[in-house]
């Protein structure tokens, strides 16, 4: 008799139990915070009647090749260029070349990074029409990339800005950012005359 009534007590205990679990009122933490933040674009532009112009050159060496260097720290027209095997025709009023400079603007105090080429880039002679089939001598390189920048009150860029593409360095945006962009030009000994021209790519992005 006493099994018995502990095995109805125990059964008792375990249907009660059941119930009061199931009868709990739900709990809700109200007024919860989501947010988010929105910040300013990054938007590049390149300064008018800029680009990358290696200018107008003379291939002075049949045996060697000839280099061009343009430097993104414009002092001066006489300074832009470092000539190698060739020869400038600035005398009789010819293109003495030229650097893109970009300007930029984001949301001020963040961190952002520019890239530019760390390959080669080709520019072909402009009267082929296949530029695909042309051969290596109305083809040239392009390589090298640099840029220098100008930020938080610098008026113009400057040797400690100087950055080599593919290094990678944190710039902060300020209220004003401009920058330009230098590289170097090979032209073969036995490089065909005309104008050359091709493209290349620049971004920016935050960190």
């Amino acid at each position: 008799m006493n099994k018995l009534k502990i095995l109805v007590i125990s059964g008792l205990m375990f249907f009660s139990g059941t119930y009061l679990t199931a009868a709990q009122e739900n709990k809700e933490l109200t007024g919860q915070t989501a947010s988010a933040r929105i910040v300013a674009p990054l938007i590049l532009s390149l300064t008018a009647n800029s680009k990358l112009d290696f200018g107008t050159l003379v291939k002075t060496s049949t045996s060697s090749d000839g280099t061009a260097v343009l430097d993104p720290i414009v002092a001066n027209a006489t300074t832009l260029r470092t000539l190698t095997d060739l020869g400038a025709l600035g005398a009789i009023g010819l293109n003495k070349g030229s650097v893109p400079e970009y300007t930029l603007s984001g949301e001020v105090g963040l961190t952002y990074k520019i890239s530019l080429p760390t390959t080669d880039v080709v520019v072909t002679n402009t009267v082929l029409v296949d530029s695909n089939s042309a051969a290596s001598n109305e083809k040239m390189n392009v390589s090298a990339f640099t840029y220098a920048f100008s930020a938080g009150g610098l008026a113009t860029p400057n040797a400690a800005t100087l950055i080599a593409a593919g290094t990678a360095t944190s710039l902060t945006i300020a209220s004003a950012n401009t920058f330009q962009v230098g590289a170097t030009l090979t032209v073969d000994e036995g490089q065909s005359t005309g104008t050359y021209a091709g493209t290349y790519t620049i971004s920016v992005q935050y960190e």
